[in-house]
Order: structure tokens, then sequence, then C-alpha cells
């Protein structure tokens, strides 16, 4: 997100509420929106026609059926007006780009009101050239795919956070935010599914662990071997050196942390373990009571193939409840 979008839709300045937006005219229902009041002159037939939960709160069992004013102040006045305004007919007055803080306020909208098919006809125009790329700052795509049923950008923004997750010394999970600072991951701070970050977290843990178990198997099997092929045990040595070396590097030796709380993510470590190179050694070695010169390679063949595999297959991250919602939306 750029610093001008996160100015426009991030502003701490009051809202001039005082000119009331009529939707219908005549208008049998105000709706009161946002945290400044933002009137709003609807028809209820409209929002019981739009919405199964506003046709649901405006019905003889509620309260609300023989208001005629009704308040919405958690919702955003901006995001609701769009849903509305289609809701009216008022194709016209839609907006015609969307930034990707009004897409997340408008999923928010959607998803509590179930109004996906109302706006559906104009997703495309308002989502269909974002990559959606998930990344600091922009996290939640994930639950804008979710509710308008992108089952593909859904998959893929949360394997990446799977990937590029991090962890405090508590367990929670923490990304690079914008400019550099850290974001506490957390379902307060973070619009996401239920139970989707618990299962980003599990993925993320089994991931790391796997990671770690290959480089210290590869660490256990050379301390295990006394020397090489040759017989010379300061190949052996120059093989562990480096692999020591490298560990302590990524943060993993000589104490092994809890993948729980890894101070980095699966990525990083990938990156720190793929850069564990083991030059050849060269040197004498005793053969038939003679010193000879021999170059041995050994060093900790397979480890790279191995994470490039582990890489490749890392744990989803959601279940399957989570794509059952998105075919479920899509079909809206």
């Amino acid at each position: 997100m750029s610093s001008s979008e996160s100015e426009t839709m991030e502003s701490e300045d009051p809202v001039d509420v005082s000119q009331p937006i009529t939707l219908a005219n005549p208008s049998d229902l105000t709706l009161v929106v946002g945290p400044y009041g933002q009137s709003i002159y609807v028809c209820r037939g409209a929002l019981c026609l739009a919405s199964p939960v506003w046709n649901a709160m405006l019905s003889d069992k509620w309260a609300e059926r023989s208001e005629k004013e009704v308040e919405f102040p958690d919702d955003n006045p901006e995001a609701l007006l769009i849903v509305l305004g289609i809701a009216h007919l008022r194709f016209k007055e839609r907006p015609k780009v969307l930034l990707y803080r009004q897409l997340v306020e408008l999923a928010v909208i959607c998803d509590k009101y179930d109004t996906v098919a109302v706006i559906r006809p104009f997703l495309q125009e308002w989502i269909g050239f974002e990559e959606m790329k998930v990344g600091p700052g922009m996290e939640e795509w994930i639950f804008v795919a979710w509710t308008f049923g992108i089952k593909d950008k859904f998959i893929r923004g949360v394997q990446d956070l799977v990937r590029d997750t991090s962890a405090d010394s508590q367990g929670r999970l923490i990304l690079k935010h914008l400019y550099g600072a850290e974001l506490n991951v957390h379902p307060v701070s973070l619009r996401l599914p239920l139970d989707l970050l618990d299962c980003i977290s599990q993925a993320r843990q089994e991931s790391i662990t796997k990671l770690m178990n290959l480089a210290f198997g590869h660490l256990e099997r050379s301390v295990s071997t006394k020397e090489c092929v040759l017989g010379s045990q300061t190949c052996i040595g120059n093989t562990i050196g480096h692999l020591l070396k490298g560990l302590h590097g990524a943060g993993i030796w000589p104490n092994r942390p809890e993948a729980s709380t890894y101070p980095r993510s699966f990525q990083s470590l990938y990156k720190a373990i793929s850069k564990i190179k083991i030059p050849q050694y060269t040197g004498p070695v005793r053969l038939v009571g003679y010193d000879v010169q021999h170059t041995c390679g050994r060093g900790i063949a397979g480890l790279q193939s191995e994470i490039d595999a582990l890489n490749l297959s890392i744990p989803f991250g959601y279940k399957e409840h989570h794509l059952k919602h998105i075919e479920i939306q899509a079909e809206k």
C-alpha cells in the first residue's frame, strides 16, 4: 500500500456528516452509519432483497422492524454506501476504482451482511487487475479472497504467510510491516477467517521443524562418521566445522530453538541453510605407510535437494472448511 493510499484511507480527520445521503425518495428508513453518524435515507424493501441479514433484522421478530432509524455504528460508511447504492439500483454512482483498504472494508461489509451477490457484477471491475499479492501491510488480501470466493488468491496468500511470518518470544506471529516496523499478527489486528491464523502458525512450526531436522540430521551423520572414505579425520572436521558455522548463522546452533518461538521466518531459515557450502578439502592422508595428497568433496551431499523438496511441499496453512466456504461464496 502506497503512503498516499495510507494517508487517504487512514485519515483521522472528522467526516462531514451534516448532509444526509438520499438513496430512496420517498424513504421509509434512515440508517445512521459509522462513528460520526452519517445519515442515509433508504428503502426497507431494497435492504430486505439485498441481504438475508437485513431481511431478518427488519422482520417482525426484531425491534428494528418498527424503527424509523437504525444505527450501524461499527460499519464503514463508504463501504456500506457502495453496497446500498447498488441495492438501490444506483449503478452509475458506483466507484470505478477501489484501493486495497477500500476492498478490505467492502469485504467486511459483504461478509457481515451476506451481500456478495449484490456487488458480484462489479467485482471484476474493481479487483480484476489486482495481483492481490500478500505482503507487509497487505495481509488482508486473504480475507478479501475468502469473502469473494477467489480460491487461487486465497491459497497463495496463506502459503505466503506460512513462509514469511516470524514469531516473537511468546510465539505470536509477526510480519515486517510498512516502513520496516513490526506488526503483531493476531485475530484482533488482522481480519482473517476464523481459526486461519492458528492453521498458519501450525503450518509454519511444522515446516520450520522439518527444516531444522534435515540440517541437524546431516550434522549428526557427519559427527558419527570418524573419517572419510580414504581414512582422513580432517575431511570430516572440515565438513562439521563449516556446517556448524552455517547453523550458527541461521540462529539454530548451539541452542536449537523451538519452532514456535524461532524469531525468523521459514523462508529466512531456508535461505540461510541454502548458503551452507562445504569446500573441498585437499590434504595428506596416510595410505599403506605413505602420506599422499587427496581431495575430498564428501561435504553434505543431498541437503540442498532435501530442503528444496521441503520448500515446494510446505503444509497448506488452511483447512477444508475454508475452501468449502470459498466455493460457496464463488457461487453467489
